[in-house]
């Protein structure tokens, strides 16, 4: 082969190896950007419900503690406009890209259940053997506790994050 033809040879293959290395790079950068968008997304939904669900139980500790009537809390509740399903979507991200975090949601869930039972049994009354203040003292721990996991899933959030930020510059 003539040295033209092998320097042309060369420079086309280095040429092509640098262009498969360029497009392999930007798409893994792309591909990072995207997961990093979707855990922000996570966790926007998830505060945003978490934060939802507070500020619709803060009524009804307040009738609870005897501040307040039911139907001043029912009132209260009923006023805010219907939100899109956050746990939906929520459900949706953890379940596609990040299922590491499927044991705090589902705490999230087990919370919310907790929560929706006392505020269903002080209003009919039947806290299975509570009294009134016995079920005040139990939401106000189950509000805690939604609280303690907000912060504990900000940390875990943050973990992820920084997986994704290694990837990034490691590519």
């Amino acid at each position: 082969m003539s040295l033209i033809a092998t320097a042309a040879l060369s420079i086309l293959t280095s040429g092509l190896v640098s262009a498969l290395v360029t497009f392999r790079l930007s798409s893994r950068r792309q591909d990072l950007q995207f997961r990093r968008q979707k855990l922000e997304d996570t966790y926007k939904a998830f505060i945003a419900f978490a934060a939802d669900l507070g500020l619709h139980w803060m009524p009804f500790g307040a009738v609870m503690a005897g501040r307040l009537e039911y139907k001043s809390a029912i009132a209260m509740t009923k006023v805010e406009p219907a939100k899109p399903r956050q746990i939906d979507e929520l459900q949706m991200l953890v379940a596609i890209y990040f299922p590491e975090l499927q044991p705090l949601l589902d705490e999230l869930l087990e919370i919310r259940d907790r929560g929706s039972i006392l505020v269903l049994a002080y209003k009919s009354y039947e806290s299975p053997g509570q009294s009134r203040q016995e079920t005040l003292v139990l939401f106000d721990k189950v509000l805690r506790e939604l609280q303690e996991l907000r912060e504990r899933f900000a940390l875990a959030v943050r973990a992820e994050a920084e997986k994704i930020r290694s990837g990034l510059t490691a590519a």
